[in-house]
């Protein structure tokens, strides 16, 4: 009984599939004239509510699927984002976002308020590495020769977040 009821399903489904092709797919492009701050896109993420998340060489942009909100740096307001330099963004565990920044300065994102909460990784972490080589071979964002530029944001099974950097290593 068995074999007739797959004999007369398993053609049906075979025959019945339909082929997926790249022509199914739809791009479309966002630039400074669809509402991002800026054309040099640094790192790209998405978050669980399903926000876009880009960070740029001029601010940080949430994008909702049809609109972009900007975060830039305000010097007279500290709780704007750090700077404008983007190079990294992360959410953690409990849904906080992260952004790390050619600064060096870790930017927490309060999603109620929408606004920044400044750490800055230093020697007082408990784990750095140190590696001295010459960087003016990369990507023209980080040919600062800052070696606080924050590249990477990451989270590990106990909750600590790491800060990995462009020359100063790696902080928990």
């Amino acid at each position: 009984m068995l074999r007739l009821i797959i004999f007369i399903l398993f053609p049906g489904v075979i025959f019945s599939s339909e082929k997926i092709t790249a022509d199914d797919y739809q791009f479309r492009h966002f630039t400074i004239k669809e509402g991002l701050s800026q054309s040099a896109v640094l790192c790209i993420m998405q978050d669980r509510r399903g926000f876009m998340w880009f960070g740029t060489a001029n601010g940080l942009n949430r994008f909702d699927g049809y609109n972009f909100i900007s975060y830039i740096n305000n010097p007279y307001d500290s709780t704007s984002v750090s700077d404008n330099e983007i190079t990294s963004v992360f959410e953690d565990a409990q849904g906080y976002l992260w952004a790390g920044t050619v600064k060096g300065v870790l930017n927490k994102f309060n999603r109620k308020t929408e606004t920044f909460e400044y750490f800055y990784p230093d020697s007082s972490s408990e784990v750095k590495i140190n590696y001295n080589e010459s960087y003016s071979i990369y990507p023209i964002s980080f040919v600062r020769f800052n070696n606080n530029t924050i590249t990477s944001i990451a989270e590990d099974k106990n909750s600590n977040i790491w800060i990995g950097t462009w020359g100063n290593g790696l902080y928990r």
